[in-house]
């Protein structure tokens, strides 16, 4: 298999948070993970989306690109359209911390995207067999 890209586009509202963890599962069935592998994935792309979504300003829209490679999977989710304030505490500023470590713990390499404080993009990998 060579590499594929599939793209899914939804509202940056945690009511869609669910579309992209069961096409998040598809895809790395696809590839071949087993179930714990694809748990750690669906668990990653969803806290991923949270912690974008949960910022002092947030999207409108999130974009996330799943790259498929014969033994990686690659997730890169990015924010895009108009930016706007969110009413948000400083208990969920606090919780960004929590999920980065979350991140860290389930995909073998993740990288942010931050411009002026405000994550835009996360790109996390996972390799098969790891």
């Amino acid at each position: 298999m060579s590499s594929d890209l599939i793209t899914l586009s939804v509202p940056a509202k945690p009511e869609y948070v669910m579309i992209t963890r069961l096409t998040s599962a598809a895809v790395a069935t696809r590839i071949g993970f087993d179930v714990d592998q694809i748990e750690d994935i669906k668990m990653a792309v969803a806290e991923a989306i949270i912690m974008i979504i949960n910022q002092l300003i947030s999207p409108d829209k999130l974009l996330v690109i799943f790259s498929l490679e014969p033994k990686l999977i690659s997730v890169k989710i990015l924010g895009e359209g108009n930016w706007d304030s969110n009413d948000i505490s400083t208990h969920d500023l606090g919780q960004a911390q929590l999920s980065k470590y979350i991140l860290g713990s389930m995909m073998d390499k993740v990288e942010y995207q931050i411009d002026n404080g405000t994550i835009q993009a996360i790109l996390m990998h996972k390799n098969l067999g790891v």
